[in-house]
């Protein structure tokens, strides 16, 4: 009888066990990247009879988990909201970009994450100042609607499609270095969280031959360059 009554208590716990081990096992199910950025610049382009754009550049270290690589991202402006949309990015490696079109899936952007030679995309720095320039068009279409809605990405935007000639964007940073952490959710289920560690404001200067613009970034928001980032991607 004893020996049967051990028998049940072990079934027992071995159940409570399998059932603790479930209902904690999402907890551990937690992805997490660390991508580690010595260079990255942003401005707004708002020139008159062209599409208000943002654009990234951002310069991963080789101890990023995925590698070292150089990439630009363009955001294309939702007039109605007032929001920048991802819409398409160049990188220099085949892993950067496989991640990209996970990372920003259900935007433009992850139908358009465009793989380029480093020759077509330099991004480089001394000191306090930045450069990144491209040799070809950031292009795609506007595919795919608002996460949630029947409401087109194109209807949003206002067009079904996009060209950025190829240009140049240089950063000169001043002023005293600031600290900040920004969490970004994605539509993915991705989360993005930006520690900034020498963040400065810039002047920036944009240039665009097929555009016939060479002169000053918009002053709102403020250009940044910052020399020290690191991204915490998180999905559950």
């Amino acid at each position: 009888m004893n020996r049967s009554v051990n028998v049940w208590v072990i079934l027992a716990l071995l159940l409570v066990v399998a059932i603790s081990a479930a209902s904690v096992a999402p907890a551990f199910a937690l992805t997490t990247y660390h991508e580690y950025i010595s260079t990255r610049g942003f401005i707004v382009v708002n020139i008159p009879n062209h599409p208000e754009i943002e654009l990234l550049c951002q310069h991963f270290d080789p101890n990023s988990d995925h590698g070292a690589a150089n990439t630009l991202f363009l955001f294309m402006l939702a007039p109605k909201t007032g929001a920048f949309v991802p819409t398409a990015v160049l990188s220099t490696t085949q892993e950067r970009v496989t991640f990209q079109q996970q990372l920003f899936a259900g935007y433009p952007m992850g139908n358009n994450a465009i793989l380029v030679d480093n020759c077509n995309l330099q991004i480089c720095r001394i000191g306090n100042t930045a450069l990144a320039y491209w040799t070809v068009p950031i292009e795609g279409a506007i595919t795919g609607n608002v996460p949630g809605t029947t409401v087109p990405w194109s209807t949003a935007i206002g067009a079904t499609s996009f060209e950025v000639p190829p240009g140049c964007m240089i950063l000169n940073g001043y002023g005293s270095a600031t600290t900040n952490t920004i969490p970004s959710p994605l539509a993915s289920g991705y989360t993005i969280t930006s520690q900034f560690n020498m963040l400065y404001n810039a002047h920036a200067t944009f240039m665009c031959p097929s555009w016939h613009y060479f002169g000053p970034a918009a002053d709102t928001p403020a250009p940044t360059l910052c020399t020290n980032t690191e991204l915490i991607i998180t999905h559950p």
